[in-house]
């Protein structure tokens, strides 16, 4: 769980959990609001929502050609 104090309160326990887990590892994470079922993916503690399985799919894919160098 990310311990910083910066995070907007429409964010919850599971999206601060990402974002702690991507910032003590260099992994993607990706989050699923229960609320909303909106998708965020986490990288480096920075968050952004994503707006629809074809941009999940571009940025996954993206991020792994770059693990690949």
């Amino acid at each position: 769980m990310t311990k910083r104090t910066d995070i907007p309160p429409h964010y919850g326990t599971r999206h601060k959990a990402a974002i702690g887990m991507s910032e003590e590892s260099d992994a993607t994470v990706l989050v699923v609001s229960e609320e909303t079922g909106t998708i965020s993916i986490v990288r480096d503690g920075k968050i952004n929502s994503v707006q629809g399985v074809n941009e999940l799919m571009n940025i996954l894919m993206n991020d792994r050609r770059e693990t690949r160098k």
